[in-house]
């Protein structure tokens, strides 16, 4: 390959991460995290980051209603409660009875809505949930529907991987970072000790 080839395709690659960055930037609602094991048990956080935008995104008005809407498959749903928020929510009856130890649960909660705030157009905050991940692996999509004052309305349809082992180890995955910082602060030392000697 040419350098003038060469040159051209990390020129697209550039402006490709630019409209990608630019894409994600309009998303005021990110699912965090993002990914998870199957069969776990955690809390999602659907992360608010501004208001409705109105006059063409030159300003934003304040959100005063989430409406989360729960895939097929992510069960034993439990929303959070915030202050000054009321919560609502459906419930639906599951394709398939979920055991648990001392019971078996038939439904759950499709949709939680929490409102009220109002969250200010330029703060942002969290609306969680707790749930049970699916079992199969794949992408789940959930539908996130913030609403404004003045009516205005935005969607947002953030995906959640399940992927990776289930169950089990899910707490030590969070130490394996630390435990690499440390173990590189240890082998700095000992190369700086060695030197000295």
């Amino acid at each position: 390959m040419n350098r003038s080839r060469l040159h051209l395709r990390r020129v697209q690659i550039f402006l490709g991460l630019i409209v990608l960055t630019a894409t994600a930037a309009q998303a005021y609602v990110e699912l965090i995290p993002s990914n998870v094991p199957p069969r776990e048990y955690t809390k999602l956080f659907f992360r608010v980051y501004r208001g409705c935008e109105v006059d063409g995104g030159k300003s934003a008005v304040p959100t005063n209603r989430i409406t989360v809407q729960v895939p097929e498959g992510v069960v034993l749903v439990r929303p959070q409660v915030k202050v000054g928020w009321q919560i609502a929510t459906q419930r639906t009856k599951y394709p398939e009875p979920v055991q648990l130890e001392n019971r078996t649960e038939t439904e759950g909660f499709s949709e939680i809505t929490w409102s009220g705030g109002p969250l200010d157009a330029e703060y942002m905050d969290d609306f969680v949930i707790a749930a049970a991940m699916p079992a199969k692996t794949g992408d789940y999509r959930f539908v996130v529907t913030q609403a404004c004052e003045g009516g205005q309305v935005s969607r947002y349809t953030p995906t959640l991987t399940v992927a990776g082992p289930a169950g089990g180890g899910a707490g030590l995955r969070g130490y394996l970072p630390l435990g690499l910082a440390v173990l590189a602060l240890l082998l700095a030392l000992v190369a700086l000790f060695r030197r000295r000697a």
